[in-house]
């Protein structure tokens, strides 16, 4: 029975843990929506003529962008990875022994 709780327990950690690494992504998202923003304006008035950005500036920005959220979403997915082996173990000892 300890085990099955440990199990649990570890469970209901890494389920923390995903939503936490799932919201820091869902933040990092929001500098995509910036830069999108800024480089396609939905009104006149929202034109960035006076912030020059030069191609290599912009290919930096969104390489920096990139490594980040992809490295975001590794660890993302590594932790639904255990979490899923850990739930699956879960489920396994808490199935009953064919000798009960």
């Amino acid at each position: 029975m300890n085990q099955q709780l440990t199990a649990a327990a570890q469970c209901v950690s890494l389920s923390g843990k995903a939503s936490e690494q799932a919201m820091d992504l869902s933040y990092k998202f929001k500098s995509f929506v910036a830069l999108q923003r800024f480089v396609q304006p939905q009104y006149e008035d929202e034109a960035q003529d006076h912030v020059p950005v030069t191609r290599a500036e912009m290919d930096a920005m969104l390489e920096t962008l990139n490594a980040d959220v992809l490295r975001r979403m590794d660890a993302l997915a590594d932790t639904l990875t255990v979490l899923g082996a850990q739930a699956r173990l879960s489920v396994t000892s808490l199935a009953p022994s064919p000798s009960s």
